[in-house]
């Protein structure tokens, strides 16, 4: 195997780019910075570690299990950072990914009234932080399984998301993610709505 430090090319390159790389990290902001910082670490270990993970001699991850990510350092407005998330799928041991719908947390004081039409309230989950939780569906993703921090093993204890969560995270993926179905449940709505404007001139007056 070629390996980049036997090529002066790329050996080359590559202190180019940590060169330009750590003249944007000394400009960012100290806790911005301290993050990144951080993250390298990981990606580091995660770089070392990927060649001889068995993903199979972690425990199965099935739908509904709640599990702890690093979705680590990510631009704009991309989730990133140690969250709780969902298992959307039944996943086999051997997939080196699990498909997930991070989870976030009221701070104190906030209600969900500050949740973004997209987020759904689930509220208090036993097993989890004990905070208002809250589903971010519009950021449904893959991700390895290197970066589940827990549970890992068979006997670790694992925390459900109920399944009526499960279902209105579903129903919202299809709203976000597939033309048809948005189609056919905006006009169920209308013509919900229709119907209950109908029932309203129905009724007799009061008079």
């Amino acid at each position: 195997m070629s390996l980049i430090k036997n090529d002066a090319h790329w050996l080359s390159t590559m202190e180019s780019r940590f060169a330009d790389l750590q003249q944007t990290i000394e400009n960012m902001g100290l806790k911005r910075g301290q993050k990144f910082i951080e993250w390298m670490k990981t990606q580091n270990q995660y770089l070392q570690w990927e060649t001889g993970f068995e993903p199979s001699k972690l425990r199965k991850y099935n739908r509904g299990d709640i599990i702890y990510v690093n979705f680590g350092f990510n631009p704009g407005s991309e989730i990133g950072g140690l969250h709780y998330a969902v298992v959307m799928d039944d996943n086999e041991k051997s997939n080196p990914v699990v498909n997930v719908v991070p989870l976030g947390s009221l701070e104190s004081g906030q209600t969900r009234d500050v949740l973004h039409k997209h987020e759904i309230y689930i509220g208090t989950v036993d097993g989890m932080n004990q905070k208002e939780a809250f589903a971010i569906p519009n950021q449904f993703q893959p991700v390895s399984k290197l970066r589940i921090y827990r549970p890992r093993k068979g006997t670790d204890i694992v925390v459900k998301l109920p399944g009526q969560f499960m279902d209105m995270i579903d129903e919202k993926i299809l709203r976000l993610f597939t033309r048809r179905y948005s189609a056919a449940i905006a006009q169920l709505e209308t013509a919900q709505k229709s119907v209950a404007s109908g029932r309203e001139n129905d009724m007799p007056s009061s008079e």
